[in-house]
């Protein structure tokens, strides 16, 4: 596999030459080409000048950030090569904290990080077995693709698993959003029948059994188009509001089964979702102690 990356890990005095692997497959998911729908032809983008409309070739489009209206700051590839920061070689292990303690909200791209083959792989095997000792997390900063991003650097199956990290500006705060919602608490009672209801469908994480159901169904889609068909559009079931919660809960728990297991029905569980008893109209009751949705 040839290296996304290749630099230096640095952790005070120790360091050693590495490498960087991307962790996610390249997408193989269905993509369209931009047809003329008269002549059936592909047609391709062209950047013209936006004032004289005349076309412009790639090797005189340049790059430019605009101080004020229309009045621009042109940078060449040169100037764009000429930034000098440690972090386009160098992963520098500036401080550790515990994986637990980072927030899932700023996780964002997975990475393998390798000694490079021949060299520095006592020093790797240092830095990593003094984490995993540690049970802490490394904390750095890499250049990748021109953008500096700080990266989370954990041990995993004899190799160190990096994980770029999104910069505070790039997080919204939730709590802004939260405030938004009307705070209300769910009964006691009720909150033990749901608990128990995630319980009874309570599994291990199996990523392997999601499926791709759009996608799927895309691909038929293309297939039967080619066979000169013209499937039917399935009808959606989509769920209805709650109209008693409780009686919605004790129809679920008397359907969950005991609880199920994911291998091979993830899309009938999803289904079951939409489906589910909880989106059934039931009679109102006559109770006072119970909420209406």
């Amino acid at each position: 596999m040839r290296a996304l990356w290749e630099g230096y890990l640095k952790l005070s005095l120790v360091s050693c030459a590495v490498e960087v692997h991307g962790l996610l497959r390249p997408s193989e998911r269905v993509s369209f080409n931009t047809l003329n729908r008269k002549t059936g032809n592909r047609v391709r983008r062209l950047y013209i000048d936006a004032e004289t409309g005349a076309p412009v070739d790639p090797e005189e489009q340049v790059k430019g950030y605009e101080i004020a209206e229309g009045d621009f700051v042109v940078l060449e590839e040169e100037d764009l090569d000429s930034i000098a920061l440690e972090a386009t070689r160098v992963i520098d292990i500036h401080s550790f904290c515990r994986p637990e303690d980072v927030d899932p909200l700023y996780l964002d791209t997975p990475y393998a990080l390798v000694p490079e083959p021949g060299a520095g792989e006592e020093a790797f095997a240092l830095i990593r077995d003094a984490m995993d000792a540690s049970g802490m997390a490394g904390l750095g900063s890499i250049v990748l693709h021109r953008r500096e991003r700080p990266v989370l650097l954990q041990p995993r199956a004899g190799i160190l698993l990096m994980t770029a990290l999104r910069f505070n500006y790039e997080v919204r705060d939730i709590g802004e959003i939260a405030g938004t919602v009307t705070p209300i608490s769910a009964e006691p009672e009720m909150v033990a029948l749901a608990s128990h209801i995630i319980q009874t469908r309570a599994s291990p994480f199996e990523p392997e059994t999601f499926t791709d159901r759009y996608e799927e169904a895309l691909l038929d889609l293309i297939k039967a188009k080619e066979a000169g068909r013209h499937p039917a559009r399935p009808a959606l079931s989509l769920p209805a509001n709650v109209v008693d919660l409780y009686e919605a809960l004790r129809q679920s728990l008397a359907t969950s089964g005991g609880g199920e297991k994911r291998g091979g029905s993830q899309a009938k569980r999803a289904g079951d979702v939409r489906r589910g008893t909880a989106s059934r109209k039931s009679p109102p009751r006559q109770r006072a102690s119970r909420r209406k949705a």
